[in-house]
């Protein structure tokens, strides 16, 4: 039987830092910001990359990175600058509609085998869009507080110990499925993902950086390919394999990027993995709670 991993017991009281990356983004990101308020111990920003690097704002800890990180390495960067309990990451362009510092926080220290929280997201009108929330499905409870395989990585907090012992985001993802990989590492170590939806954010999608590339379902297929051959047995890991084939080469067809993805996904089946394919009772655990396992 796995081992859950444990956070070691402590009077002190729990520490947060609130982390953003952001490009472009001025008027969103510091909208986020004064949204979060006054509870956590540091707000850290990483501009990844700007065209217009913005001024720092005063009792933030800012840093501009010249050169694109991607969100993975951006996220990283600020993982590592880090020195609090909690990580909570938080979207350019999303705002806190609920004490989120306060509920991480009290979450976290009553629950010493949680790793990461996964937060309700909503838009403007109430709605929940389906592929806003972490669970496979058309119709998920929003409002339902469960266990979770996966989360929307500017909507979470995550224990600091965890995600460094994970070795945080697998860069080679650049964008898309690496909060599936991440999730996945952590249940491997023994620790639970909860959804929470008393964490609630509001996500106001910024014209900026909108920009659908044709290069996304290339980099989507890849990913999925670097995923399954990662994470799940070979039965499992061929049917989510094909699901996101079927999904993502007429869109590269449309968009006349097949040549960029037959490359892609020659790239995902070469790249370097440390293959740790999930046991079946966990493969059937987690596609039923809703996780990302058939497709």
């Amino acid at each position: 039987m796995k081992r859950k991993a444990v956070a070691p017991p402590t009077a002190a009281r729990l520490s947060v830092a609130v982390c953003l990356l952001t490009r472009d983004r001025p008027d969103e990101v510091l909208a986020a910001i004064e949204s979060v308020g006054a509870g956590a111990d540091s707000i850290r920003v990483l501009e990844n990359g700007p065209l217009r690097p913005m001024a720092p704002v005063e009792g933030v800890s800012w840093a501009t990175r010249a050169e694109n990180a991607g969100v993975c390495g951006g996220r990283n960067l600020l993982a590592e600058e880090a020195s609090e309990d909690i990580l909570l990451f938080l979207d350019d362009d999303a705002v806190a509609v609920s004490p989120i510092v306060e509920v991480v926080r009290e979450r976290f220290a009553r629950e010493p085998d949680l790793g990461l929280i996964a937060f309700r997201i909503s838009r403007s009108d109430g709605r929940t869009v389906a592929a806003e929330i972490p669970f496979r499905g058309s119709n998920p409870d929003p409002l339902a507080d469960r266990e979770c395989a996966y989360f929307l990585g500017g909507a979470c907090a995550v224990r600091r110990s965890a995600f460094i012992a994970a070795g945080g985001y697998d860069d080679r993802y650049f964008y898309s499925t690496e909060e599936m990989d991440l999730g996945l590492k952590l249940i491997k170590a023994g620790w639970r993902l909860q959804y929470v939806p008393e964490a609630h954010i509001e996500h106001r999608p910024s014209a900026h950086g909108r920009e659908i590339s044709p290069a996304v379902p290339a980099f989507v297929a890849r990913n999925r390919v670097l995923y399954a051959r990662q994470h799940l047995s070979w039965p499992f890991g061929t049917v989510h394999v094909l699901a996101w084939f079927a999904r993502t080469l007429p869109e590269s067809v449309r968009a006349r990027g097949l040549r960029r993805w037959c490359r892609e996904v020659g790239s995902g089946l070469k790249l370097p993995v440390e293959r740790s394919p999930l046991s079946l009772r966990e493969h059937l655990r987690l596609h039923r709670i809703g996780g990302r396992i058939l497709y």
